[in-house]
C-alpha cells in the first residue's frame, strides 16, 4: 500500500516530461513550417556603428530604391545568416539578417558566453557586406546595404512569409541588404547542358572563374567553401551571391578549388 504515492509521483513526472516533450515537438514543427520568421527575429539591439555606415542614396538613386520597395516581396529561402524575399517582378532580393544572438537556446544556460560569440559572428557578417558594397558592388549584385538603424528611408515594406502571412516592416528599424536576383550557377549550367549549348556553357564557366580571380586580385577571400548557392548569373554577368564570409585575406588557391568543384559537377552531370 505504501507504493501508491510513489507510483503516483512517478506518473506525475512522466506525464510532465511527456507534456514538455510534446510542446517542444510542436514548437519545432511550427519553426519548420514557418522557418521561424517573425519581426522579432530580424530586429536587433545593435546601436549605431560608424564603421558600418555608408553614404545614403539621395535624389534619383533614393527614388529608384523606394520604387523597388513599393513592391510586395514574397518568401524565397532561409539560410544560416538571413531570410530572403524576392520582389514581385523577380528582379530583386532583400535579405533580413537573423538575429541569432537574441534567440535563446537551452545550451546558453551552461554557456552564456556563446550569446556574445553569436553577436560577434553577426557583426563579422555585417563587415563582410560592407566590404562587398565598397569594393565588389558590381560583382555581388549589391544595390543597397542597411547595417545601421536610422530614419533615412521612411518606408514600410510588405513581405509574405512561407505560410502566406503578411508582415509590414519598417525598413529604418532593421538591418538588411538588397541584391539583384540571380540564377544559381548549376541551374544555369544544367539548362545549357540540356540545350547542348557548349559555347555558352564554356563562356559561363569562364565568367565565374574570372569573377573569382577579380576578387582574389583585390586581396579578398571567401571562407565559405560552398559553390552551389554562392555564385550565379544576372543575365550573362557572373555574380558572387553569398558574401557573408568574405574577408581581406589573400588565398590564391581559392581559384583552383572553385575550378575543381565546377569541373567535378560537370563530370557528374554529363
Amino acid at each position: 500500500m505504501m507504493t501508491y504515492p510513489i507510483l503516483r509521483g512517478k506518473r506525475f513526472w512522466f506525464f510532465f516530461v511527456l507534456s514538455l516533450a510534446l510542446l517542444w515537438g510542436s514548437y519545432q514543427v511550427y519553426l519548420n513550417k514557418s522557418l521561424g520568421f517573425s519581426l522579432k527575429r530580424i530586429t536587433s539591439t545593435f546601436s549605431y556603428n560608424p564603421a558600418l555606415s555608408i553614404e545614403e542614396p539621395t535624389g534619383p538613386d533614393l527614388d529608384r530604391l523606394k520604387s523597388i520597395f513599393q513592391q510586395k516581396f514574397k518568401y524565397l529561402a532561409v539560410g544560416s545568416q538571413s531570410y530572403a524575399f524576392v520582389s514581385e517582378d523577380g528582379k530583386y532580393v532583400i535579405k533580413f539578417f537573423i538575429m541569432k544572438h537574441l534567440i535563446p537556446r537551452i545550451s546558453d544556460l551552461w554557456h552564456p558566453e556563446k550569446i556574445a560569440d553569436r553577436r560577434e559572428n553577426l557583426l563579422s557578417i555585417f563587415n563582410a557586406h560592407k566590404l562587398a558594397y565598397e569594393e565588389l558592388r558590381e560583382d555581388t549584385g549589391l544595390l543597397y546595404i542597411h547595417l545601421n538603424k536610422g530614419d533615412h528611408l521612411q518606408t514600410r515594406l510588405t513581405v509574405v512569409d512561407r505560410l502566406g502571412r503578411t508582415h509590414l516592416i519598417d525598413l529604418d528599424k532593421v538591418e538588411f541588404v538588397v541584391q539583384e536576383k540571380a540564377e544559381l550557377i548549376f541551374t544555369r549550367f544544367k539548362k545549357l547542358l540540356l540545350q547542348k549549348d557548349q559555347v555558352q556553357l564554356e563562356q559561363s564557366i569562364a565568367a565565374i572563374l574570372q569573377l573569382v580571380q577579380r576578387r582574389i586580385d583585390r586581396g579578398i577571400s571567401d571562407h565559405d567553401k560552398a559553390v552551389k548557392h554562392n555564385y550565379g548569373f544576372v543575365g550573362d554577368r557572373a555574380v558572387h551571391l553569398d558574401i557573408g564570409r568574405i574577408e581581406k585575406v589573400r588565398k590564391p588557391k581559392e581559384h583552383h578549388r572553385i575550378s575543381q568543384r565546377i569541373h567535378k559537377w560537370l563530370e557528374e552531370n554529363t
